[in-house]
């Protein structure tokens, strides 16, 4: 997506899932938190995530990135500036519109984000809803660069 790779999850492979869906007031049973195992040797200076919300709100979530040494980092996913609504998607400030596609009565897309990370061997990524907007986090990926 404009230079990142993401892989993305083929539902059909995947008990017919695709992404992470994180509770929001308009989803409540949705779960909380989502925690990802990372490949080992995955290592990098930033940490891409592919994602979009619903029913937006200021704070979306958090996300928690623990690396082998077991030290973590943890940081804030803002909407309005690193994402934004998958229903009419614009660009944001820190969230750049990278995929698009249409649903019967309006344009739907997905943001890319990019937050800097120890480069370090990464163990597992957690993502935590607010509980405000419903986020979903399609694809996340390691690598260098801004």
């Amino acid at each position: 997506m404009k230079g990142i790779t993401f892989d993305v999850i083929d539902p059909a492979k995947n008990g017919g899932r695709s992404c992470i869906m994180l509770a929001g007031k308009a989803r409540p049973k949705f779960p909380d938190a989502a925690a990802c195992e990372v490949p080992e040797n995955v290592s990098g200076t930033t940490l891409y995530l592919l994602h979009a919300i619903a029913w937006p709100g200021p704070q979306v979530g958090s996300v928690k990135v623990t690396y082998r040494d077991g030290s973590a980092d943890t940081f804030e996913v803002r909407g309005g500036r690193e994402v934004g609504n998958w229903w009419g998607p614009v660009p944001r400030r820190s969230g750049e519109v990278v995929w698009t596609g249409e649903n019967k009565k309006s344009e739907i897309g997905l943001y890319r984000s990019s937050h800097p990370i120890e480069n370090k061997p990464v163990r597992s990524v957690t993502f935590r809803s607010t509980g405000v907007s419903v986020w979903g986090i399609v694809a996340a990926s390691v690598g260098d660069g801004p």
